[in-house]
């Protein structure tokens, strides 16, 4: 199992499996549609999330000292920054790539994803001591997580669909939500694992102001407006009653990682336990729609 680590280490904090996870969801979004999967749209959603998530980490760590105590996904990047200069270059290529391969509708919805992207990561906005990032307004850290991914994840799949997305159509805005609402219960997770260096460095997210017990009892109704929208789903015949199941499963399991998670807990729990809902749901809605 030891020699299993280093690989395992590169898989989880190399954001490797998180941009998997990504293109994951995106794939379920071709699957509830009833859809044939665009493959080089995902290609792009997996190598733009490489990329980002690479790109925020190398400016994370530029600004560390490797006498610091760190997390291990931290101190993972401090020890391998040549490595992780590879990983940054790789999706650059790929990006480039399928990039080519999508609609101009697609192209120009991003423009605003990609400008909150790297102003999640950059500090843009005017603050009262000096710049800011959007992830340092206080309490909307997850929210912009949210935002991007089901963009991502759900807008771009519908474009490759249909050629357009409205807002107004009930069945986008239906998955559009249940996406979202999960997103951001997945999200609030990690940021009580960094409740001790967010509260040092000032980063206001929500288990900051509000504290973890709270803090879970959000992340937990969003879970459940997640599961309510996918009734109102059923009603609207959106989805048939067995991808209903695979999601409620997936909110479930997902609720009970986020009732036990606290910042003891190891940084496995929440890369691959965390983060393995993504997958694990879109691995359920395969099966279900099988049937």
């Amino acid at each position: 199992m030891v020699k299993l680590k280093p690989f395992l280490d590169f898989f989880l904090f190399s954001n490797l499996f998180v941009a998997i996870s990504f293109s994951a969801l995106s794939f379920q979004t071709f699957k509830i549609l009833y859809a044939p999967p665009d493959y080089s749209l995902l290609l792009f959603v997996f190598s733009s999330s490489l990329f980002v998530y690479t790109f925020h980490r190398w400016f994370c760590i530029s600004k560390l000292s490797p006498d610091q105590k760190l997390p291990g996904h931290l101190e993972w990047s401090i020890k391998n920054k040549k490595f992780l200069i590879l990983i940054f270059a790789l999706p650059l290529i790929l990006i480039f790539y399928s990039s080519f391969q999508l609609l101009p509708s697609q192209v120009i919805v991003l423009i605003p994803v990609a400008i909150i992207s790297l102003g999640y990561t950059l500090p843009v906005i005017p603050g009262g001591g000096g710049n800011i990032s959007l992830r340092e307004i206080p309490g909307l850290k997850s929210f912009f997580i949210a935002f991007v991914v089901s963009f991502i994840t759900v807008v771009l799949p519908v474009i490759a669909i249909r050629q357009k997305a409205s807002v107004a159509d009930v069945e986008i805005l239906s998955v559009f939500l249940v996406r979202f609402f999960f997103i951001f219960a997945l999200a609030i997770p990690f940021d009580i694992r960094d409740l001790v260096r967010d509260k040092e460095k000032q980063i206001k997210t929500i288990p900051v102001l509000l504290g973890e017990r709270r803090a879970k009892f959000i992340a937990l109704l969003s879970l459940l407006l997640s599961a309510a929208i996918c009734f109102f789903q059923i009603y609207e015949g959106v989805i048939a009653a067995p991808v209903l199941i695979s999601i409620l499963v997936s909110l479930v399991l997902s609720g009970v990682l986020i009732f036990f998670s606290s910042p003891s807990r190891s940084e496995n729990y929440f890369s691959i336990w965390m983060d393995g809902m993504m997958v694990f749901q879109t691995i359920l809605v395969q099966i279900s729609i099988l049937f």
